[in-house]
């Protein structure tokens, strides 16, 4: 189990102040070191990391939601992906070391478990859960940014290669076609304080579809996002 130095050493890593060690402990308590262990009042970190699996994917939601309001779905949950990845969180593990803080069963230790990828990235997740557990949200959303300063690649966030709609439609109809869908806004109606925008998407003269959103932008990512899930796209590949 961890050492009270190393217990002090990892709140100083994370510049957090613990109410509650145990939460702590836990999230860095392998099951092979709590299967080979008895009479400890702990459990493994197994809980503790489904918890901080969804807190880190909802902070990452939220995260993406308003930096990229021009991208639709599709595109914010690629960049979703790459961000709370096995090599995404396995990195900054390794950054943070938070390998040397692992409780490991004996058989574990001797297989090299401090480097084990798995055991990194589901130490990382248990411990946003324990950090959730006793600072609450903010804090552990506080913490889930701070981690592209930690390991992630900022290239992910700053400049993202994701296949968005707009660009998928325009690498497809470059391909088959040799031409560039164009966009005209059709409608603009300002209901309240709130801009609604109706945008229609062409080949040449032939309408593949609309969209809808609160800035051109929007509206634009929309109409192609509903031109690559309907009929048209399939029509024009064909």
């Amino acid at each position: 189990m961890m050492r009270q130095e190393n217990l002090e050493q990892l709140e100083e890593l994370l510049g957090i102040k613990f109410s509650d060690k145990p939460l702590l402990i836990t999230a860095f308590n392998h099951s092979s070191f709590m299967n080979e262990s008895e009479g400890l009042e702990f459990d493994s970190n197994e809980r503790m990391e489904f918890l901080g699996d969804a807190i880190l994917s909802q902070v990452i939601t939220v995260y993406l939601y308003n930096k990229f309001p021009e991208y639709a779905e599709g595109a914010l949950t690629k960049l979703r992906s790459l961000l709370v990845s096995k090599v995404s969180l396995v990195k900054i593990a390794k950054n943070m070391e938070l390998g040397k803080y692992l409780a490991l069963g004996k058989g574990e230790i001797l297989s090299d478990g401090r480097n084990n990828e798995s055991n990194l990235a589901n130490c990382l997740e248990a411990l946003i859960g324990a950090i959730y557990l006793d600072k609450g949200l903010a804090v552990a959303e506080k913490f889930v940014l701070s981690m592209i300063n930690k390991g992630w690649d900022k290239t992910i966030i700053e400049q993202p290669d994701i296949n968005d709609p707009k660009t998928k439609l325009q690498e497809t109809l470059q391909q088959i076609y040799k031409k560039t869908p164009i966009y005209r806004v059709v409608d603009h109606k300002i209901d309240g304080l709130i801009d609604n925008f109706i945008v229609d998407v062409f080949l040449g003269d032939l309408n593949l579809g609309t969209g809808r959103g609160k800035s051109k932008k929007l509206a634009e990512q929309d109409a192609a996002s509903n031109v690559l899930v309907g009929k048209a796209y399939e029509d024009l590949q064909l």
